[in-house]
């Protein structure tokens, strides 16, 4: 099943966005919270709406109502963020994808905790990725993530908790073979995919895959 969760980050340009969100076809649509809002803006209607409810407009949830949305309230104060309770949401109906949307921009703290919940939908059997206007982000942790017909993009490779044992590159200007990849170190940044099908092969850590749309 693949699932797409709408947050409550940065709507950018909702004409450009439409592009990349309406074509994939999910099975399942949930937001959380505010991020409803946004889902409004593009003309998508969610199959579920998670969070305190804080942040949506009173207009929409009165709108989405009438529609049959399913909505799940929780108190403000709570342990998981509302973009927790949507992942853990997915998990409970079988996703074996998940997108989210909006996950980026606004309050520093909740963006970064957005890019680290990619590595708790793997430890949940889930493979995640953020997608935003200028880029789509990846979590690879001891595997091999192809990327298909992006000639030209540029893709970066940054080590997430730890040092990495072993990166190879493959397809991109700038190959890697067996490369132990420090930790806070920008080795991986800005390469660029030079074949059909590149490579980037991870074993012994996990690291972010950041491909830029190179739109600006």
């Amino acid at each position: 099943m693949r699932i797409l969760i709408a947050l409550n980050g940065i709507l950018e340009d909702k004409n450009a966005l439409k592009e990349y969100i309406i074509p994939e076809g999910y099975d399942y649509i949930i937001a959380a919270d505010g991020g409803a809002n946004h889902l409004r803006a593009l003309g998508i209607t969610p199959d579920e709406i998670i969070g305190d409810l804080d942040s949506i407009n009173e207009e929409i949830i009165d709108e989405y109502k009438k529609n049959k949305v399913v909505f799940k309230k929780f108190k403000a104060e709570k342990n998981e963020t509302d973009s927790e309770l949507c992942l853990l949401r997915a998990a409970e109906l079988n996703a074996n994808e998940v997108d989210f949307v909006f996950a980026l921009g606004g309050r520093l703290d909740h963006e970064l905790s957005n890019i680290a919940m990619l590595y708790h939908a793997r430890k949940l059997g889930i493979k995640p990725r953020i997608i935003s206007l200028n880029e789509d982000i990846y979590l690879v942790k001891d595997e091999i993530l192809r990327i298909n017909d992006e000639i030209g993009k540029t893709v970066s490779v940054i080590p997430v908790y730890s040092d990495i044992d072993s990166v190879n590159l493959r397809g991109f200007k700038y190959p890697l073979h067996n490369y132990f990849m420090e930790f806070g170190k920008a080795r991986g940044v800005s390469n660029i995919v030079k074949e059909s099908v590149a490579e980037v092969d991870i074993d012994g850590g996990a690291v972010l895959v950041i491909v830029n749309r190179n739109i600006i």
